[in-house]
């Protein structure tokens, strides 16, 4: 993949509702051949040149813009309704809408209300190569290492996923006692 493709991922995925995270998009780039090593480089060179983030010194600009006028944060809805729209505006995640609130709030001398932690429901499977391997497994249930081997070739997926899903399945086949684990039987030497 060139230059062009690897922008429009970019610029495609902070354009798209709701904006895909940063972790999604770079790993669409490196599926699309970037090298890890690069991947953040040529994410952030992107995300410059395109101007799609604000830096920290104008975010902390535009968060004094729109707190104009505001004397006093009194609850914790509040708080949110503030970080909600400061998301919106500064156009970032909801943890840095709160940071940009909390040094905001910091530098006017007012005292934020503390606000309950929510936790996130955590992500369950597999994503990337090792979903797409899986999904086929799933689908193909009966099938071996070789017609893996040649779905990864047809994906273009290398083929090291392949025998990662083998594994994958080989020991989800162990622990649901469809099968007996395989144990090397010793050698015993003669004398």
């Amino acid at each position: 993949m060139g230059k062009r493709e690897n922008v429009a991922i970019i610029v495609n995925g902070f354009k798209a509702v709701p904006p895909l995270s940063d972790d999604v998009m770079l790993q669409s780039l490196y599926e699309g051949g970037v090298p890890f090593s690069e991947l953040r480089t040529v994410f952030n060179d992107i995300v410059k040149e395109k101007g799609l983030r604000l830096t920290s010194k104008e975010r902390k600009i535009k968060t004094v813009e729109l707190m104009e006028g505001v004397t006093e944060i009194k609850d914790a809805d509040a708080v949110l309704k503030h970080v909600t729209i400061l998301q919106d505006k500064l156009k970032v995640t909801s943890t840095k809408a709160m940071g940009s609130l909390r040094t905001w709030a910091k530098d006017a001398g007012i005292d934020l209300p503390k606000t309950p932690r929510t936790s996130k429901p955590r992500k369950v499977g597999f994503s990337g190569h090792n979903k797409n391997i899986l999904d086929f497994l799933l689908e193909n249930r009966e099938a071996d290492k070789k017609a893996v081997v040649a779905f990864c070739h047809e994906q273009k997926i290398p083929e090291a996923y392949a025998t990662q899903a083998m594994n994958i399945v080989h020991f989800s086949k162990v622990w649901s006692g469809e099968i007996e684990p395989e144990v090397e039987a010793e050698e015993t030497a003669e004398a």
